[in-house]
């Protein structure tokens, strides 16, 4: 399956439009991914041991219905080499075959994409963000240890402005960071831990949204410009 939508950064998610969908028709869905991304940030930066997801989604749950969601967790095989969409594919329902073969067609795209697109810097800036200090001594000092990076992603597939399909991942690594995030591949060494995966299928409630709308939008009116940019998507190959 070919995909021939567009793809929206927004801090740490990439938002999947339909089509020639223009990403103004959209706004609700950035502004309350963004606003949700902007609580959960800095919640995190104050509050020890803070569940990042978790209070991401306690914003949207105000306005957006989380009509079917899960989670689970992976482990990767001491023999296994594995990629972000690998992981995004397996937080997904086994019933859900045409948004699975959407999802694979993205994330191979977004492979392609180059490592100096301003939009994958701003995605990565948002994936790597957090750091997980090394353990500390009985005298107080730092040890010396290869310190793990937790890293987070969205990937929101939007099937209109008001209805949508998400995947989470978060997990810790200890290996370098590539610039193209989504054409890294990961073996067992360089994961501390199981890959954490959330779902969800969510569906804007418009009685609820149009009472703070207005208010959402100039909460994060001034913050889109440094976190929301288009992907400049590479060229689909020309069969042969």
């Amino acid at each position: 399956m070919d995909f021939d939508g567009s793809v929206l950064v927004v801090g740490a998610a990439l938002i999947v439009l339909p089509g020639a969908a223009s990403a103004q028709g959209y706004d609700d869905l950035v502004d309350s991914v963004l606003l949700g991304q902007l609580v959960a940030n800095k919640r995190s930066e104050t509050v020890a041991g803070i569940n990042w997801y978790d209070t991401y989604v306690s914003v949207l749950d105000d306005f957006w219905f989380r009509g079917e969601k899960s989670r689970t967790q992976v482990t990767i095989a001491p023999d296994s080499i594995e990629s972000l969409a690998d992981w995004v594919i397996a937080a997904m329902p086994e019933d859900s075959r045409s948004e699975v073969d959407r999802a694979a067609a993205i994330l191979r795209r977004l492979a392609a994409v180059s490592d100096s697109d301003p939009a994958m810097h701003l995605l990565r800036s948002h994936m790597h963000k957090r750091a997980v200090a090394g353990q500390v001594d009985k005298a107080g000092s730092l040890l010396a240890q290869e310190q793990a990076q937790a890293v987070h992603m969205l990937v929101i597939v939007a099937h209109s402005p008001t209805s949508a399909a998400s995947m989470y991942l978060e997990f810790k690594s200890t290996g370098h960071a590539a610039l193209n995030p989504l054409s890294q591949l990961f073996n067992a060494q360089a994961i501390q831990g199981p890959v954490c995966l959330r779902y969800a299928r969510s569906r804007l409630f418009e009685s609820h949204y149009s009472l703070v709308r207005e208010t959402v939008a100039l909460k994060v009116q001034d913050r889109i410009a440094d976190n929301v940019a288009l992907m400049k998507l590479p060229a689909m190959p020309v069969p042969v």
